[in-house]
């Protein structure tokens, strides 16, 4: 079983959707001679959310869905990215990754770094766009230096581990380094990798301890994994089967099938 010892996080669930700020208050009979008029965006907006939210009427996402696509279509980039998380992460029944990379491909274009984030899984996992990294890496980077911390997280692991895009590992250890002084579990975890392999920085097993600690304490299992293969090899750290055993066994409970999957090869070797 081979498994990237990178933390990259290509999930959606995390971002949030626009909420928004005109006609709020508006009586829900008046906004909809407004919004049925189909020339006010904002209004269409209004409508959307309300039927997304279920803000005092029945929650309908098929129908939110329908008043969110009129309002981007009149060039309201909010509601684009809104629609393009149902249709990414909504039930299976609205799902359509197609239209959901179109929308927010749409926002993206206008500067949300957010959609340019959602952008970048998109053409990493070729999930509703033909798979490309060098795309990805285009978005993440729009998305980065407007502060998306997630979109710094899978630059760094494309610039060190795609197998298309020229490494750029003293690049990649900067943006880890940056994530795991702010606190990122995925980027101390990172950090700890490029420090144990040499890449980016100089090989530096105690250093990369050192941060796959920090990030176990955080319940990273790709920090555990790590963290019983230095155990296993004794390196920076004395070599200890019983602490490669309990890291494998902290991760698999985390939910790791690296981890499992290495416990059950210890298990058949004896």
């Amino acid at each position: 079983m081979t498994v990237s010892p990178f933390v990259c996080d290509l999930g959606l669930d995390r971002l949030r959707p626009f909420q928004p700020v005109l006609y709020t208050e508006m009586d829900p009979a008046d906004l909809h001679v407004l919004a049925d008029a189909g020339k006010d965006a904002d209004a269409l907006f209004e409508v959307g959310h309300r039927l997304e939210t279920g803000t005092g009427v029945a929650r309908n996402l098929e129908r939110a869905i329908a008043w969110y696509e009129r309002a981007a279509g009149r060039g309201q980039a909010c509601a684009a990215f809104n629609v393009g998380l149902i249709l990414a992460e909504g039930p299976e029944p609205v799902r359509d990754d197609i239209r959901a990379a179109r929308w927010i491909c749409y926002a993206a274009e206008r500067g949300f770094p957010d959609a340019a984030f959602a952008m970048g899984t998109f053409f990493q996992s070729g999930r509703g766009l033909a798979k490309n990294d060098h795309e990805a890496v285009h978005w993440y980077r729009v998305a980065a230096k407007q502060g998306q911390r997630t979109a710094k997280l899978n630059l760094g692991v494309l610039l060190v581990a795609s197998e298309t895009v020229k490494p750029k590992p003293l690049e990649a250890f900067d943006l880890f380094r940056e994530l795991a002084k702010a606190g990122h579990p995925g980027g101390m975890t990172n950090l700890g990798v490029l420090y144990d392999r040499g890449w980016g920085t100089a090989e530096n097993p105690g250093m990369a301890v050192k941060w796959l600690l920090e990030a176990a304490e955080h319940a990273q299992p790709e920090a555990m994994v790590q963290l019983a293969r230095m155990h296993a090899e004794g390196r920076g750290v004395a070599q200890d089967p019983g602490a490669t055993v309990d890291w494998l066994n902290r991760a698999a409970e985390l939910g790791s099938e690296e981890a499992s999957w290495l416990l059950g090869e210890l298990l058949v070797a004896g």
